[in-house]
């Protein structure tokens, strides 16, 4: 997000305004990529070394529909997600991790 906002702040305004309309000047940032909640926990647990089976009840469904933050706008600047979750759930970890002490 930060990353796209720094390109955002440093755009020409005209070149901004010409890609936006007076009424819909917000411009969204995605990652165009899918979490799902079984690759996140498991995710979790390992980076924080929690030895755990994780069961799902597959009788339910499969919860709200994807929501998906179309990015087009920003995209046409050649901006992209660049962000490894796993990474930086490593790095956040690490934070808490240095401050609970």
């Amino acid at each position: 997000m930060a990353a796209a906002r720094v390109l955002l702040i440093n755009l020409d305004c005209t070149i901004y305004q010409a890609d936006t309309s007076s009424i819909c000047r917000h411009i969204n940032a995605g990652s165009r990529s899918n979490a799902y909640i079984a690759a996140m926990a498991k995710a979790i647990c390992q980076t924080v070394s929690y030895q755990v089976e994780i069961n799902f009840d597959t009788t339910k469904p499969y919860g709200v529909p994807r929501k998906w933050i179309d990015s087009t706008r920003l995209n046409v600047f050649n901006w992209n997600a660049q962000v490894d979750y796993k990474k930086e759930l490593a790095i956040g970890y690490q934070d808490f991790a240095r401050s609970s002490l």
